[in-house]
């Protein structure tokens, strides 16, 4: 029988000068001592503003199954209006445990052409057997 209890991961990302061009993709890869799951999920994520000039910055985060080319398994924006400024979504529940799935990749982009930098943390449940 399956252990019901949930584990959490995070992994953090660091995109610098992002601007109106999609930054290069970068891998989101869980490290550490957790096991390999039977099941996860991606459950959501945190962007941060950390560097650039104040003013509201729609910033676009994507999600992808692979480095290049590949399907965008999630999309959506967020305004930023200064640095420290905080936006994430939370309870996505994303299945990552099908065949097909072999890696997981974050993008972002925004809508000024001055350079920003921002940090991703993408959260991850497991359903540990």
């Amino acid at each position: 029988m399956a252990d019901p209890r949930k584990a959490q991961a995070s992994v953090r990302l660091t995109f610098t000068n992002v601007t109106t061009s999609e930054t290069a993709r970068q891998a989101v890869t869980l490290q550490g001592p957790l096991p390999v799951p039977a099941k996860i999920k991606l459950d959501g994520y945190t962007l941060m503003r950390t560097g650039g000039s104040d003013g509201d910055v729609v910033t676009t985060v994507r999600l992808w199954d692979a480095s290049s080319s590949g399907y965008n398994l999630y999309q959506n924006d967020h305004t930023l209006g200064a640095n420290n400024d905080c936006a994430g979504v939370l309870g996505l529940g994303l299945p990552l445990d099908s065949a097909d799935f072999s890696e997981l990749n974050a993008s972002l982009q925004n809508d000024t052409g001055t350079t920003q930098d921002y940090s991703l943390i993408v959260y991850f449940r497991t359903l540990v057997d």
